[in-house]
This record gives C-alpha cells, sequence and structure tokens, in this order.
C-alpha cells in the first residue's frame, strides 16, 4: 500500500493495523485489516508580511504547521553545521517568531513531535 501526501503534506506512518512506518508498506491480506495513512501539515518558515524579516531588534519570521506540533528551529552559516535556535510548541497554526541575535544566517524547521 502506498501513501501519497497532498500539496503541503507529510506522511507520518501507519495506524490501525499497521503499526509501521515504512511507504509503501507490505500487507499480507490474509484478514479484515483497517490501515490508516497519516499526515501531517508540512511546517513552513516565512517572512511576517510589512515587516520584511531583520529590522532593528532581529530577524521576524513566520511558522505555519499543526497546532500542537512541536518544531525545532535550527541555524547555519554554511548550510552544513546547523545548530539548535529554539524548540517552540504551535500553539496556533501560524505562530511568529524573532530571533534577536540574526546575522546573515540561515533557518530550518524539524518537527520534533
Amino acid at each position: 500500500m502506498l501513501a501519497l501526501p497532498e500539496k503541503d503534506q507529510t506522511f507520518t506512518g501507519w495506524s490501525g493495523d499497521a503499526s509501521a512506518s515504512p511507504n509503501p508498506l507490505l500487507i499480507t491480506l490474509d484478514s479484515d485489516k483497517r490501515i490508516t495513512a497519516n499526515f501531517t501539515r508540512r511546517p513552513t518558515l516565512g517572512l511576517q508580511p510589512g515587516l520584511r524579516g531583520l529590522i532593528e531588534d532581529g530577524f521576524h519570521f513566520l511558522i505555519n504547521g499543526e497546532e500542537g506540533a512541536i518544531y525545532s528551529v535550527e541555524t547555519s552559516n554554511d548550510l552544513v553545521n546547523w545548530k539548535p535556535l529554539t524548540a517552540v510548541t504551535n500553539v496556533f497554526s501560524t505562530m511568529p517568531l524573532v530571533d534577536s541575535n540574526a546575522a546573515n544566517r540561515f533557518y530550518r524547521l524539524l518537527l520534533l513531535k
């Protein structure tokens, strides 16, 4: 069985009579089975409208993702060596974040839970 995520979604695993996470999933149909493919909205980082990112008090951006999800925001100066900036729980589907020490660096967002 193959799970195909829609645009802006990520496959997170199977539930029900299949608890494995490989995709595609190999199943043996030797009895009735109920299997659910689980997806989450792919998180994104974006600029806050009207702020244009870097301003006096730091770099302003938005996290867009699933409500209740826990994300790690990481930074890098070279896109190779990543360091944690902060971990946040997304209380709403969109939340603002400010990096007050921003200075020519890259950002990425990782789903922790």
